[in-house]
């Protein structure tokens, strides 16, 4: 699991309380947060590391956190909580099934954000 982060002191715990078990891995990936992201997500479960990316933007994020994750199989999930973590299976289990890439959308129908 990679999360990028920026200023998501209001979300980040909703998430991390949500990680399903399948979940065995937890990258946290700051984005140079100027509020209380990272002490709000250290006071969550354990099992999660955070790295710090060395430019801005969520691109480099992501290159981060993939970068760091040793997982088999790695989900992407935002921290503003657009995605319900108890949905991970849904993307993992055709991962398992055989697809190399699977892509959820807010905008599909029955799509949202909790935010």
């Amino acid at each position: 699991m990679v999360i990028p982060t920026l200023n998501e002191e209001a979300n980040i715990a909703w998430v991390l309380e949500r990680m399903p078990p399948i979940v065995d891995e937890v990258v946290l990936v700051d984005g140079h947060s100027s509020d209380h992201t990272i002490e709000v997500a250290r006071d969550g479960p354990p099992g999660r590391r955070r790295v710090t990316q060395h430019c801005h933007g969520k691109g480099d994020a992501v290159r981060v956190g993939l970068a760091a994750a040793t997982s088999d199989f790695i989900v992407m999930i935002d921290a503003d909580g657009s995605m319900e973590p108890a949905e991970i299976h849904r993307f993992v289990t055709p991962l398992l099934n055989g697809y190399d890439f699977v892509k959820g959308s807010r905008f599909l129908v029955g799509g949202g954000r909790r935010t």
